[in-house]
């Protein structure tokens, strides 16, 4: 092989491997846009978790309400849950529905759209981690109100 072929192979070479690093790069950014659906399915599943949950906590805390069970402070801190709940459930809400893309036909699957997906996840995360913290002050107060209830 002359000079110039080896040359010229060794270029080729390193073009290849600078064509497979961007590739590789590219294919790193676009990840979260393949997950969006997928997650964003996650997230509604998440909601309706939270709302179920809130539902409930809101009705045990009328009947202990109404059984005289219920301190009134600890009424207050379980209706301040439920206030936060409410406004991270209308927050979760809307980011929803700025992912959801219109269908076409007749079955209406859930699809989502994936640009607006990865420009929001950061403010997806904050709401689900405060949606986690809420649920630990949660099961924290009622383990607390069963203690106190108990030693009666």
């Amino acid at each position: 092989m002359d000079p110039i072929s080896i040359i010229g192979l060794v270029a080729s070479s390193i073009a290849i491997v600078q064509a497979a690093d961007r590739i590789g790069g590219l294919l790193g950014k676009l990840k979260p846009l393949f997950e969006a659906p997928r997650e964003v399915e996650q997230l509604i599943k998440d909601v309706k978790s939270l709302k179920s949950l809130f539902v409930n906590v809101s009705e045990a805390a009328k009947e202990m309400d109404r059984s005289g069970i219920l301190p009134a402070e600890k009424l207050k801190t379980l209706k301040s849950f439920v206030d936060d709940a409410e406004d991270i459930l209308n927050e979760l809400d809307r980011l929803v529905e700025t992912f959801k893309k219109p269908q076409k036909g007749i079955e209406a699957k859930f699809r989502a759209h994936r640009g607006t997906w990865t420009r929001k996840v950061d403010e997806v995360e904050k709401l689900r981690n405060r949606m986690r913290e809420l649920r630990l002050s949660v099961a924290l107060e009622f383990s607390t109100l069963h203690m106190r209830v108990a030693a009666f």
